[in-house]
């Protein structure tokens, strides 16, 4: 089958991705010989170069200033198997090394601080590489940054690019400086670099590059939670700490306590071969990423998991212009482990996220309850097996999924296990609560080939509710087997209440396809969600559905409002199996169109005002359909109705509407053919209503059928309706009869 357009689109953007991932991974250049070497400058202190496989650089070799302690080196780099270590004396609150001549650092060795407490800061502008035997040894912090100057809270500058022009300041440092049109690159090549649990590490340069030592081909699918914490190559690591990622194509700065990042914010972060960033600890930690492209691929991981009681410190907080995750495995996550909460989620993208085989995640695996997750793009787009999530997998509650977008396209395979997902479930063995799940597009949504917007519960937990807002809607796949669309569902194991699902469209909604659905469910005690639908024009066709089911709980509702209705071999239905159905109610402000179409509202238990079918529109049309309440096989009151008010109503002879209680029709025309054809003839006919064969195994008692007033069709059809309508009732005990003859072949038509 040829691709569309929008196919071809995506698979060339999804090529881009990859050329810059592989770009970025693939041609990390190691610098000129001589940049593994330390050797001052002479601006600060003695100018000496030092060597051997221990070097220690003293406070001698630079300058204090309060707690402050500078530095200034014309080349700085750490061999393999070198050891470079900070001295100073106690009290000391930060080292401050710059690079001033020009040579890329290469740091391939460890890289330590012997003063208690300090945090150590690497500024060169000529770029940085941590290499595979690159490993920390700090106190406290660790900053590494490629920008050209270290700015002060009082105001004051420490710059590698004018050392002359410096001034060494007693204050705080407070943000990197980046002068330059293309700052020079920040990359780790399958290190190791972690600081002390509850300090910060931040990477700033004009791309940073993190790469580990490659995909796990073994990867058990089931395991789709790794912690990062082990010391795999690619890890940047602080526990239950703060780490910074951030990429400047061009002049501006990053602060350091916030992480906020001003200018030209236009480099690229990228992940891949199995690289991790981690912030995971007893109340977890902070990761602020900020740039102009963030591409994660080759089952890198992003997590700030709380693995403790504490209350969570942060979160996860991703800010790009375009945001890229691809292959399975690859991961955004911020969960719970224990019984502290963990923190927020949220991805920014400016411009376009796109999601192929990774994923964005929250979760709860203890009593903790999990993270909200917050993703916004201009346009948005998930393909294969991918999702945005929170899951309750213990006694915590899921936390809350919000997604925002000018447009938003999931696109699936149509094959089981290979779908895209917007989700907040309580999965099987929990007893917390799914979140809700928010979906707001401005323009176009569209769910395709299993994708799916869903919350569920597998417990005794709640099932969230579903709330979508879009310009346009369209929801359509074609394998029977596989669901595509909105859902909300408390499945076989779970006793909790099912979600509502509220989806709003201001201009057409289309649901289309087999397996094409907007539903609730309930296959246990608990009670589905009622369903709710709004949209300018809504049109369902080829299988499409909008339902609520029960199996042993009730089924929920099916309101639905618009400007008009068609349903084209399509269905509304509320049906309760071993429990008493919903109700379907349907305003129309132009059109109720329904064409080889079913309304069908059943339940087994035919409770008090359950069942029940109100159609309201100016003009109601009913060609080769049926709308039929069947509550229970048999009448009840208040059960089992069906209810038709139109301005005019026009139901084909080859349709029927029924119920078990009673049926009303309101505008009923007199003469009536198929659709707003010619008319083929009048509708009422008590002969072919009442026909011997039929009547021949009536066993209940009598029903009565009132035709009044009078109406009918003009005969041309593009002529303006009459101004007089009919109106028919049937009402009586015959409920269980009729349906019986309707299995068996009986059509009964406006009455029963």
């Amino acid at each position: 089958m040829p691709r569309s357009r929008a196919e071809e689109d995506a698979m060339a953007r999804q090529g881009g991705y990859r050329r810059l991932v592989g770009l970025a991974l693939g041609t990390l250049l190691w610098p000129v010989a001589g940049a593994a070497e330390v050797a001052t400058d002479g601006t600060l202190g003695p100018r000496l170069r030092l060597a051997g496989p221990e070097v220690t650089i003293p406070a001698r070799l630079g300058r204090i200033r309060g707690k402050n302690l500078f530095h200034s080196f014309a080349r700085f780099g750490v061999e393999e198997g070198q050891r470079v270590t900070f001295t100073g004396p106690s009290g000391l609150r930060n080292i401050i090394g710059r690079v001033t001549g020009g040579a890329a650092s290469v740091i391939d060795g460890t890289l330590a601080s012997a003063v208690p407490g300090a945090d150590l800061w690497l500024l060169n502008p000529a770029g940085i590489l941590f290499g595979p035997d690159a490993r920390l040894a700090v106190q406290g912090s660790f900053h590494a940054s490629t920008a050209d100057e270290l700015r002060f809270a009082d105001g004051a500058v420490f710059s590698a690019r004018a050392p002359g022009g410096s001034v060494l300041s007693v204050a705080a440092p407070q943000a990197f400086g980046f002068l330059g049109a293309r700052p020079a690159p920040v990359t780790v090549d399958r290190s190791v670099l972690a600081v002390p649990q509850g300090q910060a590490l931040s990477l700033t340069g004009g791309d940073v590059t993190i790469r580990g030592e490659g995909v796990v081909s073994d990867l058990d699918p089931s395991d789709d939670f790794p912690d990062g914490l082990a010391d795999t190559a690619g890890t940047v690591r602080a526990r239950a700490g703060r780490i910074t990622l951030a990429a400047l194509g061009g002049a501006g700065a990053v602060a350091v306590a916030s992480g906020a990042a001003v200018g030209a914010v236009s480099g690229a972060i990228v992940l891949g071969g199995a690289a991790a960033v981690v912030a995971s600890g007893d109340g977890g930690g902070t990761i602020r990423i900020r740039g102009g492209r963030l591409e994660l691929a080759e089952q890198a991981l992003v997590n700030a998991d709380n693995l403790g009681v504490t209350p969570p410190r942060g979160g996860i907080d991703i800010a790009a212009g375009e945001v890229a995750i691809l292959d399975r495995g690859t991961q955004i996550a911020s969960r719970s482990r224990g019984a502290g909460d963990a923190g927020n989620l949220t991805v920014r993208a400016e411009e376009r996220l796109f999601m192929e085989g990774g994923g964005i995640a929250a979760g709860s695996f203890g009593s903790g309850a999990a993270g909200d997750i917050v993703v916004q793009a201009r346009s948005m787009e998930l393909r294969g097996r991918t999702g945005i999530s929170s899951n309750a997998r213990s006694t915590g509650p899921a936390g809350d999924v919000r997604v925002e977008a000018d447009e938003l396209r999931m696109v699936g395979t149509g094959a089981r296990g290979l779908l895209p997902f917007i989700s907040s479930e309580a999965i099987r063995g929990s007893s917390g609560n799914a979140g809700t799940v928010t979906v707001e597009v401005t323009d176009a949504l569209a769910l395709l080939d299993s994708a799916r917007i869903a919350t569920s519960t597998f417990g005794p937990g709640e099932a969230g509710t579903i709330a979508v807002t879009a310009g346009s809607l369209l929801i359509a796949g074609d394998n029977p087997r596989v669901y595509t669309g909105i859902n909300s569902r408390n499945d076989v194991y779970g006793t909790g209440q099912g979600g509502t699902v509220t989806v709003r469209v201001a201009g057409r909604a289309e649901i289309s396809g087999r397996g094409s659905a907007i539903t609730t469910s309930t296959l246990s005690g608990g009670r589905a969600g009622d369903v709710h639908v709004s949209a300018g024009r809504l049109h369902l066709g080829d299988h499409g559905e909008i339902s609520s089911s029960g199996t042993s709980g009730p089924a929920g509702n099916v309101l639905v409002t618009a400007g008009t209705l068609e349903l084209d071999h399509a269905r509304l239905l509320v049906e309760g199996r071993g429990a008493n159905g919903g109700r379907i109610a349907v305003d129309a402000a132009e059109l109720i169109d329904l064409d080889g179409s079913e309304i069908v509202s059943d339940g087994d238990r035919p409770e008090p005002g359950s069942s029940i079918i109100r159609l309201t529109a100016p003009l109601v049309t009913i060609n080769g359909s049926r709308v039929t309440s069947l509550a229970g096989g048999r009448p009840s009151s208040g059960s089992g109705e069906v209810g038709i008010f139109g301005g005019a109503t026009v139901i084909s002879s080859d349709s029927f509407v029924a119920a078990s209680s009673a049926v009303t029709v309101s505008g009923l025309e007199s003469e009536v053919g198929s659709r707003l054809a010619a008319p083929q003839g009048v509708f009422l006919n008590a002969g072919e209503l009442l026909r011997a064969s039929c009547a021949a195994r009536r066993t209940a008692a009598a029903s009565s059928f009132t035709a009044m007033g009078r109406g009918g069709l003009p005969r041309d059809p593009a002529a303006a309706l009459p101004g007089a309508h009919a109106r028919a009732a049937a009402t009586g005990r015959a409920g269980p009869v009729l349906a019986a003859r309707f299995a068996e072949g009986c059509r009964a038509e406006p009455g029963g």
